[in-house]
């Protein structure tokens, strides 16, 4: 397993136009969702739970493709689920 980290690692491939790059991805979401502009705020969501127990929740936000884990990711902690 390690190895192929180590491999993915090593074959990342260097982006040489970080803007043109980041205006290309955010294009194809705005065609693949159907927006009239491309997106500017994204939240991204991650529910969790070990074997059905402990469930928690996380909320990363991107602004303009960049991520600010540190100022805005938000951990929850669900206390009370309901299964329907």
């Amino acid at each position: 397993m390690l190895n192929t980290s180590d491999k993915n690692a090593s074959n990342k491939r260097k982006i040489v136009d970080p803007e043109r790059h980041t205006n290309r991805i955010l294009t194809q979401m705005q065609r693949d969702l159907h927006l009239s502009v491309p997106p500017v705020h994204i939240e991204c969501f991650d529910n969790s739970n070990i074997q059905g127990t402990n469930p928690v929740s996380a909320c990363v936000v991107f602004k303009k493709m960049l991520s600010r884990v540190r100022k805005i990711t938000v951990i929850f902690n669900v206390k009370n689920s309901r299964r329907t």
